[in-house]
């Protein structure tokens, strides 16, 4: 630090460094009172070192000013214990806040955070580059000038430290910045080169004195005034704000991270190679040279010890990251059980496991009844506590050798497989723990949660073609056929089956029978049509029919609108139940018309015109066209008792192009077409700019009237298969936005000359609130109801 001689005329250098590092001091206490924890430390720690400073400055200049003489030859060994003030400013260094550099090559070039390793190996490389250092100056210009000086050896030796610890402390702050960017540059800067201006004057004041026996310029004291003003500046730097989290981490070339590597090493090898080169070429090398290598040696040792504990550290953090990502690919975050991919894993094990040991095995499907409406209503934190408590009763009511996993959204499978005994009691016992009320926050909520367990039993007479029926994709298709059927029964429940049995309710079983129902074969049931009253909301009068078809199944009873087309849609059979409503709407209207002996244009005037749902991805199709006006023209009946309506939601991807000529050519004989589930979106208004459309039927999400509940189409009008359904439209869960977008639209469509049909109609009110809107037109559950009250003929719609 200040350990100097005072030579009477450098008294007032001595006073002026006195002074510095007072106000070092100072300004360091009162700059970290105000800065932030991280940046308080190396405050407060450099501060003890210029504090240490002043202490022996002060001691300096007063032995100058009483003696009259040089504190110099004074220095005794004892006075080596000054040399630990450097050891705060060391420790602030290394905690001056700074971030990671990476490396170029990737995020996991360096570990993050350093342990306390990289500190140690920081100050081992310093004391290796300057012990390194030191020794090559002191063999090559520093020993010959101290063997012939009448200098004090401990004060030479002491000054000789300072200068060494001095420049570590300036290494370590090179070595800083390599490995990490401190936050404040400039402050690190000033730091290091106050350091840097202290060890060069005191290496320039040790060779002067130990040549001149103690004359040493004026100037060069000069330098230790500099070293303090520079420190003074570094702690006047202010705080830098804080890195925010979405800005990337420094980089850096991996070479830096290499030559970081080797310098130690390099600056041991130069000493080494001096020391040899002196013994080679017969120069006599004093007990310093080769005590000097044996410190530096036990340093590089204690540096690889080091390094090996560093190595070590990051050969346990890889291990745990890849354990954790592991985890975190194989199991779901939110409920902590296994995730999709882990079971189709343990699935597919369980699956072989049971085909070669023909031991029994078993999948569980799990689904929260109605979780959307607990999400909407009680919202999503809610729905995630509902998840976790589920996984919790289920993994808790399960065996360690069973896999409960989470297949996504509220949907939960469990393989209940390896040991003996029946898994159906299993089930029912995690039935009865999944029936007992939910506790979510402050409230306990009852929840329904349905079951399907499928059951796959081997016996060992089973051949190889038995067992390869088994595989994991149809027992999880067999548990969610399972649990679906628990699902319709309502409010929770288990259902049982037994694997490669087909159900009779099973959508690939009901897709085969559908089929064989529209080819008229016997023990298929029967598909008929439905039709649904359209009323004229001015009068009540009945002026048109909504007509759906509809399968009287033998086993399961009535399949409504919904689930058949759904059924016709995975089997391919769209264009066939659209031939059948197509055909047997047009045979019903020529009954009618028989029956009631109307013939002509009295006929065509009373009848109720019929909206007959398309599919929309045939609106496209010329052939379309051709068998509507072949099916009119075979029962003798006008064209605009047939409506074809196709849906704006699932026609949006069609080619709107040969859309436009299809529906232009029926036009042209007399057939209007409608266009149904019309919404606010840039879809519906652009298929309405587009194509010759007559008649438009709204979404039932624009019809709901002061937050009245739209009707299900999927649950059983007519048109539920012609179209996407409603999830996701504009304005639904939001009635004045609906009511906002229906007014608009109703309007462009009354501009237009069409005519707006509201469907979902459920209340007198409702009913009222539309036809004051503009709509001519309804249908809904309101008329279902009346239908005996209201007039079964009217006017053709109009």
């Amino acid at each position: 630090m200040a350990l100097l001689p005072a030579p009477y005329d450098l008294q007032a250098v001595d006073m002026s460094c006195t002074v510095a590092t007072l106000v070092a001091t100072v300004v360091l206490l009162s700059t970290a009172r105000r800065a932030g924890a991280n940046d308080r430390r190396w405050r407060l720690l450099v501060a003890l070192t210029t504090f240490g400073g002043f202490l022996i400055a002060l001691a300096n200049s007063w032995h100058g000013i009483v003696h009259g003489a040089d504190v110099y030859n004074e220095i005794e060994l004892v006075h080596a214990t000054f040399l630990l003030a450097y050891l705060p400013a060391l420790a602030g260094l290394l905690l001056l806040p700074s971030e990671l550099v990476l490396a170029r090559a990737g995020p996991r070039s360096l570990p993050r955070p350093h342990g306390r390793h990289w500190y140690v190996i920081t100050v081992l490389d310093s004391a290796l580059i300057v012990g390194s250092g030191a020794l090559v100056a002191w063999s090559t210009l520093l020993a010959p000038v101290v063997h012939r000086t009448t200098l004090s050896r401990p004060a030479l030796a002491i000054v000789f430290s300072s200068i060494a610890i001095g420049l570590v402390l300036v290494v370590v702050a090179a070595l800083l910045a390599t490995a990490r960017r401190p936050r404040s540059l400039p402050t690190l800067i000033l730091l290091a080169a106050g350091m840097a201006v202290m060890s060069v004057t005191m290496g320039v004041y040790l060779y002067l004195a130990a040549a001149t026996n103690g004359v040493v310029p004026a100037a060069v004291h000069l330098g230790y005034l500099v070293s303090w003003l520079l420190l003074i500046s570094a702690a006047l730097v202010p705080p830098p704000p804080g890195r925010p989290p979405s800005e990337p981490s420094p980089q850096t070339g991996t070479w830096v991270f290499s030559v970081r590597a080797v310098l130690p090493y390099l600056a041991f090898g130069a000493a080494g190679a001096v020391t040899l080169t002196r013994l080679a070429t017969g120069t006599r090398a004093d007990e310093l040279d080769f005590f000097g290598l044996i410190g530096l040696l036990v340093f590089l040792v204690c540096r690889q010890l080091a390094t090996i504990g560093e190595n070590a550290r990051l050969l346990s953090l890889v291990d745990t990251s890849r354990r954790e990502l592991h985890h975190q690919a194989f199991h779901d975050p939110l409920t902590g059980v296994a995730n999709r991919a882990l079971f189709a894993v343990r699935l597919e094990q369980a699956v072989a496991a049971h085909v070669r040991d023909r031991r029994r095995l078993a999948v569980l499907y799990c689904d929260v009844d109605d979780f959307k409406q607990i999400n909407d209503n009680l919202g999503h934190s809610v729905g995630d506590a509902l998840l976790q408590v589920v996984a919790g009763r289920l993994q808790s009511g399960t065996r360690d050798t069973d896999t409960v996993a989470r297949l996504g959204g509220d949907e939960f499978a469990v393989v209940l497989g390896g040991a003996g005994g029946d898994p159906e009691p299993v089930a029912r016992r995690l039935g009865n723990i999944m029936r007992a009320p939910f506790r979510l926050g402050e409230h306990s909520y009852p929840v329904g949660i349905s079951l399907g367990l499928v059951v796959s039993e081997l016996s060992p007479g089973t051949g190889d073609h038995g067992a390869a029926t088994v595989t994991a994709d149809s027992l999880l298709r067999d548990a969610d056929i399972a649990m679906y059927a628990a699902k319709r029964a309502k409010r929770g429940g288990l259902v049982v089956r037994r694997a490669g049995r087909p159900s009779s309710d099973s959508p690939i079983h009901l897709g085969g029978q559908l089929a064989a129902a529209l080819r008229g074969e016997p023990g298929s049931g029967t598909l008929d049509v439905v039709y649904r009253d359209v009323v004229d909301l001015r009068d009540g009068r009945v002026v048109a029919f909504d007509a759906g078809p509809c399968w009287n199944h033998p086993d399961i009873g009535r399949v409504d609108a919904g689930r058949l087309y759904r059924l016709a849609d995975r089997g391919g059979l769209a264009r066939a139940i659209d031939t059948f409503l197509l055909h047997r709407c047009c045979e019903d209207l020529g009954h009618d018309t028989a029956d009631a002996g109307c013939h002509g244009a009295a006929a065509a005037a009373d009848r109720p015109a019929v909206l007959v749902p398309i599919s929309a991805a045939r609106v496209a199709e010329p052939s379309l066209a051709t068998e509507i006006l072949e099916a009119l023209a075979e029962q003798r009946l006008p064209p605009r008792v047939i409506v074809p309506a196709f849906s704006a939601a699932a026609a949006e991807g069609g080619d709107p192009v040969a859309a436009r000529n299809v529906l232009g050519r029926l036009r042209r004989h007399g057939v209007r077409c409608a266009l149904t589930e019309a919404a606010g979106d840039a879809a519906t208004l652009r298929l309405l700019r587009l194509l010759p459309i007559d008649i438009i039927r709204l979404d039932a999400a624009l019809t709901s009237v002061d937050g009245e509940v739209p009707a299900n189409r999927d649950a059983g009008e007519a048109g539920a298969g012609t179209g996407a359904g409603n999830q996701g439209r504009d304005g639904e869960g939001d009635p004045a936005l609906a009511d906002t977008i229906r007014s608009a639209l109703v309007g462009a469509a009354i501009r237009r000359g069409l005519t707006v049909i509201a469907p979902a109609i459920r209340g007198e009110r409702q009913e009222h609130r539309l036809a004051a809107d503009g709509c001519q037109l309804g249908e809904g559950p309101l008329y279902d109801r009346e239908r005996q009250g209201r007039r079964r003929h009217g006017p053709a719609l109009v």
